[in-house]
């Protein structure tokens, strides 16, 4: 990965994509950090992932959904790895406490459809939307993913291949610390150079495969640009 190419999708995606504000909302909704004991908080996380595509979490049903949360939350206790750590420092213990945080919370209870035969059937939180919990919970360690990203990366929804994706988001960003020490600048200092300081590094790395693979829409080659910019 070049980081120009990271740029160029962190732009695309500020410009399209609505979830950026929705994201920002959810912040300030739940700020200082986000506390899944906080009732409150369960019900923004869930209008944030609403929000941000989550059809499974259907508000009729926000009350179970957030019982659920809380239910695995205090299931989890202090299992998983701190707040501030960085999924670039991750041990193999972490990955571990990864996989026990996922397994448990793919199978809840997200809301209830009735089915073809007028009874009910229970709709899961899935890999999406389990993904997407672990990212708000751990922002500067758990990424998102979608149908799009599983099928480029030939991965399943399981917990095993979700730690198989962030072992893969793992080693981009080592090239992109490779990178910025080349530049004279930190890992820590992406945000900041692309424009979004309130972001993480998975939170970019999570727009850069949102463009490039949901999205399909590559950055242009070095030879695009420098005829493009011949146009000025």
């Amino acid at each position: 990965m070049k980081l120009a190419e990271l740029a160029f999708a962190c732009y695309i995606y500020g410009k399209f994509a609505d979830s950026n504000s929705s994201y920002l909302q959810f912040l300030d909704n739940t700020s200082p950090q986000l506390d899944l004991n906080n009732e409150n908080h369960r019900i923004a996380l869930l209008n944030w992932l609403n929000e941000w595509g989550c059809r499974q979490f259907a508000i009729a049903y926000h009350g179970l959904a957030s019982e659920e949360i809380r239910s695995w939350f205090q299931d989890l206790g202090d299992q998983f790895f701190p707040l501030d750590k960085s999924l670039i420092d991750f041990s193999d213990y972490d990955f571990a406490s990864v996989i026990t945080a996922y397994t448990g919370l793919v199978n809840r209870i997200a809301s209830k459809r009735l089915s073809r035969n007028e009874g009910q059937s229970e709709v899961t939180f899935g890999p999406t939307g389990t993904a997407k919990i672990l990212f708000a919970i751990r922002p500067n360690a758990m990424i998102p993913w979608d149908d799009a990203m599983r099928t480029n990366f030939q991965l399943d929804g399981s917990a095993g291949d979700y730690v198989k994706f962030l072992k893969k988001v793992r080693n981009n960003l080592e090239e992109l610390n490779e990178i910025c020490i080349r530049s004279g600048h930190r890992l820590s200092d992406l945000p900041e150079l692309v424009g979004k300081p309130k972001y993480s590094l998975t939170k970019l790395m999570d727009e850069y495969h949102w463009v490039t693979i949901t999205r399909n829409c590559p950055a242009p080659t070095r030879q695009e640009l420098n005829q493009w910019a011949l146009w000025w």
